[in-house]
């Protein structure tokens, strides 16, 4: 039953997702722009983060 509903579920969102772009290609494209660019801010904080703890335990006697 579940796999069921899962699939109904990815159906909807496919043919949501290609009714998206043909209404509004540009603002489509902006929403996935601005999707990898958070991640790739998400990330950036990451390895920031590490940089500085590893700075830190580097410069402890």
């Amino acid at each position: 039953m579940l796999k069921k509903v899962l699939k109904w579920a990815l159906w909807i969102f496919l043919v949501f997702l290609v009714y998206a772009i043909f209404q509004s290609p540009e603002q489509a494209a902006g929403i996935v722009v601005g999707g990898f660019e958070g991640i790739g801010a998400g990330f950036d904080a990451v390895f920031t983060f590490f940089d500085e703890v590893l700075q830190q335990s580097s410069d402890t006697p």
